[in-house]
């Protein structure tokens, strides 16, 4: 049995070809030309194989010696790009909330600037999830823990989710 028999047919073969030629000091007897092929087996819808650009590199190190050579470079397909800075984003949101809960928690002073710009910019992302709870608060001491961010940051994870899924729909799928 070969190997295409084994093959995951979710999985896409990408063969990669890059040509060099090699020179020597001075004279054309030591050109000699290779060529490498490279096989990569990866995600059947190509998510991170995206047509890259092929440069043509020269590399005079030390003037009699010369090599150039073909490289094809690629990065993700714009799907897994907007998944990617959809993460990110939300990331950036959960993270505030999370430090707004730990700063409440250990009873930090609101006068403080940095204290009070992370509760400011948080509370743009908590005030949507105020009052879903009969209390958005609970005091012991001076630790204060936010009920209201705890359900934020559960909200904001669902949503993600839902992003995230509805970017899933228009992914390419292999033909």
């Amino acid at each position: 049995m070969t190997d295409q028999g084994l093959r995951d047919p979710n999985q896409e073969q990408r063969t990669t070809t890059v040509e060099t030629t090699t020179t020597g000091p001075g004279n054309s007897e030591y050109a000699r030309p290779s060529r490498v092929e490279t096989t990569i087996t990866g995600p059947g819808d190509s998510e991170y194989a995206r047509p890259g650009r092929v440069e043509t590199t020269t590399r005079p190190s030390d003037g009699d010696y010369a090599r150039s050579g073909r490289v094809q470079t690629s990065g993700p397909s714009n799907g897994e790009l907007a998944r990617r800075i959809t993460v990110f984003v939300f990331g950036i949101i959960q993270a505030l909330i999370i430090l707004r809960i730990v700063l409440f928690l250990l009873d930090a002073r609101e006068t403080n600037g940095l204290v009070s710009g992370i509760l400011n910019v948080s509370q743009v992302f908590v005030a949507p999830f105020d009052g879903i709870l009969h209390t958005n608060a609970m005091n012991s001491g001076g630790s204060v823990l936010d009920l209201a961010a705890i359900v934020a940051l559960v909200g904001w994870t669902i949503l993600e989710g839902l992003v995230i899924a509805g970017l899933a729909i228009f992914r390419r799928e292999p033909a």
